[in-house]
């Protein structure tokens, strides 16, 4: 604990780590509901888009992402390993979409001819039936960012910023 500011570490991938969780439990259970229970045109297109990104490695898109976060002036802070869980993960996103393909329509039928708007419905009526799927989109989207190791390696530059992973790294590669 001398050799290295381990608590400064920790703090920062729980930062990370909370904010990503708490930008994937926002954003993907809204964007898998519009998915699954919402009739609008270009659902399934968008889907499709989704899921093509899924099949894509993140080494292909690795530079081009670097140069938009760069071109943004945001390389060297905590937004490139943060904010993409707030835009939404794919995986996630099918994850939680698929989950809520076995709500009944009769609720959300029920729901409407009541007078309920869309995000009454889906604050009321979808978020309480989701939360088993929405809690493991949590559990995974912060276990993903606590071990993430090649993000903070290209974003992050200044040692006080790293990550436990980052920073344990360091420790080990100067201390043989």
């Amino acid at each position: 604990f001398d050799a290295m500011p381990f608590w400064r570490y920790l703090a920062n991938t729980l930062v990370v780590a909370g904010l990503s969780v708490l930008g994937t439990t926002l954003s993907c259970p809204a964007v898998a509901y519009a998915l699954s229970k919402v009739r609008w045109f270009g659902a399934r297109p968008l889907l499709t888009v989704i899921l093509m990104t899924m099949m894509l490695p993140p080494q292909v898109t690795l530079i081009p992402v670097f140069l938009i976060w760069n071109g943004l002036g945001a390389v060297g802070t905590y937004l490139p390993l943060v904010v993409p869980a707030f835009l939404g993960t794919p995986f996630l996103i099918f994850m939680i979409r698929q989950f809520l393909m076995n709500v009944p329509d009769e609720l959300i039928e029920a729901a409407r001819i009541d007078g309920a708007s869309e995000l009454r419905t889906y604050a009321s009526i979808v978020l309480p039936i989701a939360r088993p799927a929405i809690v493991t989109a949590g559990v995974l989207q912060f276990v993903w960012s606590w071990t993430d190791f090649l993000n903070p390696l290209i974003y992050l530059s200044r040692p006080e910023q790293y990550t436990l992973s980052i920073g344990l790294y360091s420790f080990f590669g100067q201390h043989d």
